[in-house]
């Protein structure tokens, strides 16, 4: 077998140097092309995009195109410049070819098309967004430079309009001028009767070089347009058209074959169908070679997900390829985004402003040269981002991480980000997926962050990474509550901080004379913060197992509640913390609340707000007509709700102010309500099981009776399964659970439990 392998290897060797050989000596790039799609009749070609690669300096190339039997293929020039490369029309080499290549050189005449050549190219449409000037229309058919925004494409039209304009295909805003070639094909010679629609704006119909002008000459659909000789196969269609703002169509060609019938005066004519139209064949890049080996920078921009809500400026992801193949092995790829931020490798993944004129430069640099290359796109998406989807949140997520690290040092680039980019920071953050983020967010960007967010929300941030980092890494948490306190140094700020800090020394550490130690001097203050402490302090107790001295403190809490709540001009919520203060970065010249979103973000939030809305104006006449203790456990129940819902829509930023709010106003729901279950919930999908489990064992163990206990031992047994080393107390709350409740439907949940090892 050996043999026989080496013996095909060796007469496969002369073919491999046959396709490595240069062609064309005096070239000085190559361009590999794979034949995706045949055209529909040979002479229509090839129509294919080149890119510069930063080679060839945006002067017309001189092309030459072989096929693989080496044969010399025709190739003419439509348009070209150095930042979107050059188009091509490329004669067919063949039902057979699989590939051909194109070369290009410094020296000679480039080879422009002309309606005499015998290529036939089309269906090609060009379109350049703002301006709906005929005269401007006309300069699009120069086959020359190609003017600044003006993008070309194949064009296949619809089915039932296979020649027609419908819009801007990369959905750049009106107004717009277009360009449209191709050709119409004629199964015999003779009088054809031609009627042009235009929807909108103007047209302007030339085929096979004159213009017609169309009539009425008929009643009935397609009764105005123009007789007009055609030739037996291709003839030439070309429109010039005008649009100031979008139509559900622009234009569409019909025509009248004379060997087929119509139902006159009813119809006169037929949209042209795709039989109709002859198309050029399309090629894919597949390797760009310089002669002299040097890198050539080549490569692409993917504009992929939309996001956006409709009062904030929208924000596209956009995937960045080089092409690697052709290039020498120690080609080095460097990515520059406006404001000197760069990324090294072949691939990236950057954030740009939705909808607009975007470019980013390539750089490929190998041992025998360089070459640098601006790759200018449109930031329109493939799709928009659904929030609800994981997969969407990582996408954001991971750009954001690149672009955090690529920003250049002693820059305050994030001033650039726009109220978008904060708000779905917001949105896309994830419990135990965005350390990272966070990381690089403080580290890199301190003192933007600090001028640029609010109290409320820089403590939440701070919150997330402390909670990724409280069980996990906890020396990484102590180094980072040191980090917070001295680059984050406002009052608030600082308070808010050495209560997180005590929150973990509590649930993490246990260390309840540390907790201690940082909760008493706030104790004594008189404010909210006070309040928050005394809850806490409250949990202490509750840990330790004193539930007459947890009960005591959280009673303490609820009562300045109810006087911050009955205090003259107190507004209806509360008004210390995320609950209050952390509404996502905003426009403060627009609405608060977004409207309508590819996203159900809005509706969600306004569907909330409707409740709390409710949930307040029910507090309100409760108060007035049946008394304040009713009102609130009406209202305790609504934040229960409240909660719930939040999570149950993974929406924990919201869900956490909802909690805090309910633990402000309501301490004593800790111990007479289910607020440790929905606590214990919402610390299960961040990922810190560890708290759960230390409250809800507290609460077992001590609540006696109550209708929310088998909610509460069951909660327990689920986070317990994520705590190893709180599997022994587990077993003794579920066996001190079921002895109080062995007439309880949970009592069997619990003896399968017990039975397990």
């Amino acid at each position: 077998m050996a043999p026989l392998l080496a013996a095909l290897l060796f007469a496969m060797l002369p073919l491999a140097q046959a396709q490595e050989k240069w062609a064309v000596p005096g070239a000085k790039i190559r361009y590999s092309l794979k034949i995706l799609e045949a055209p529909e009749v040979p002479e229509c070609g090839y129509f294919v995009h080149l890119p510069d690669g930063g080679i060839l300096g945006g002067k017309p190339p001189v092309t030459t195109a072989i096929a693989p039997d080496g044969r010399t293929l025709e190739s003419r020039l439509m348009w070209h410049s150095v930042e979107r490369g050059f188009y091509l029309v490329i004669q067919d080499p063949g039902p057979r070819a699989q590939m051909l290549d194109v070369y290009v050189s410094d020296t000679g005449k480039p080879n422009y098309w002309t309606p005499e050549s015998a290529l036939r190219p089309g269906t090609v449409l060009c379109t350049l967004p703002g301006t709906d000037s005929m005269a401007k229309a006309r300069t699009l058919s120069q086959f020359s430079t190609l003017p600044s925004g003006m993008s070309v494409d194949l064009h296949n039209g619809i089915p039932k309009a296979a020649f027609s304009i419908g819009g801007d295909l990369l959905h750049r805003p009106p107004p717009w001028v277009f360009y449209m070639m191709g050709n119409v094909v004629a199964k015999s010679a003779g009088e054809f009767w031609i009627a042009p629609f235009t929807k909108h704006g103007s047209t302007v119909l030339l085929v096979n070089g004159q213009e017609i002008t169309p009539t009425n000459q008929m009643p009935g659909w397609g009764g105005t347009g123009a007789y007009v000789p055609l030739q037996q196969g291709l003839n030439r269609l070309e429109v010039y058209q005008t649009a100031s703002h979008a139509d559900k169509w622009l234009f569409y060609f019909a025509w009248a074959p004379p060997y087929e019938q119509f139902r006159k005066p009813v119809q006169n004519a037929r949209g042209a169908v795709g039989v109709d139209i002859a198309r050029s064949g399309s090629a894919q890049l597949n390797l760009v070679k310089s002669q002299n080996g040097s890198a050539v920078a080549a490569g692409v921009a993917r504009p992929d997900l939309l996001f956006w809500l409709e009062k904030e400026p929208p924000l596209v992801t956009c995937d960045l390829f080089a092409l690697t193949e052709g290039n020498p092995p120690d080609t080095k790829y460097t990515w520059i985004f406006p404001g000197n931020a760069t990324v090294e490798g072949p691939r990236a993944t950057w954030i740009f402003p939705g909808n607009t004129e975007s470019s980013v430069t390539l750089v490929a640099k190998s041992g025998k040269g360089a070459s640098r290359a601006e790759i200018p796109f449109f930031a329109q998406p493939l799709s928009p981002a659904n929030l609800n989807l994981p997969t969407h949140n990582r996408l954001f997520r991971e750009a954001l991480v690149q672009m955090l690290r690529s920003y250049p040092a002693q820059t305050d680039a994030l001033q650039q980000w726009s109220v978008g980019h904060w708000n779905n920071l917001f949105r896309t953050l994830e419990f135990g997926k965005s350390r990272e983020l966070l990381e690089l967010l403080f580290q890199k960007h301190g003192p933007a962050i600090a001028k640029q967010l609010k109290p409320a929300q820089i403590l939440w941030l701070q919150n997330m990474l402390l909670t990724e980092m409280e069980t996990s890494d906890p020396a990484g948490a102590a180094k980072w509550f040191e980090y917070f306190k001295v680059n984050f140094k406002t009052p608030e700020t600082a308070q808010r901080l050495k209560l997180r800090e005590a929150e973990i020394a509590i649930y993490a550490a246990g260390d309840f004379e540390k907790a201690q130690a940082i909760l008493n001097p706030i104790n004594t203050k008189d404010n909210a913060l006070a309040a928050k402490a005394q809850i806490r302090l409250g949990d202490i107790e509750f840990l330790k197992g004193n539930l007459n001295g947890a009960t005591a403190f959280y009673s303490q809490a609820q009562a300045l509640a109810k006087a911050r709540r009955n205090a003259p001009n107190a507004s209806s919520a509360s008004t210390g913390g995320l609950a209050a203060n952390a509404a996502l970065i905003k426009d403060e010249s627009k609405p608060i609340a977004p409207v309508a979103s590819p996203t159900p973000a809005s509706t969600f939030a306004a569907k909330i707000q409707q409740r709390n809305e409710a949930r307040d104006a029910a507090r309100t006449q409760l108060e007035s007509a049946k008394g304040l203790a009713k009102a609130g456990a009406i209202q305790d129940v609504s934040f229960s709700e409240n909660v719930a819902t939040l999570l149950e829509g993974n929406y924990m930023l919201e869900a956490s102010q909802a909690l805090e709010a309910w633990e402000e106003e309501f301490p004593l729901s800790k111990v007479s309500g289910d607020y440790i279950i929905r606590e214990a919930q919402w610390n299960a999908k961040a990922g810190n099981h560890k708290r759960a489990v230390a409250m809800l064992t507290a609460y077992c163990t001590q609540i006696d009776a109550s209708s929310f206990l088998p909610k509460a031992v069951t909660q327990l047994i689920e986070s317990s399964a994520q705590v190893p080393e709180s599997k022994a107390k587990t077993r003794e709350v579920a066996e001190s659970v079921l002895s109080r409740m062995k007439f309880h439907p949970v009592a069997s949940e619990l003896e399968e439990y017990l039975k397990k090892p």
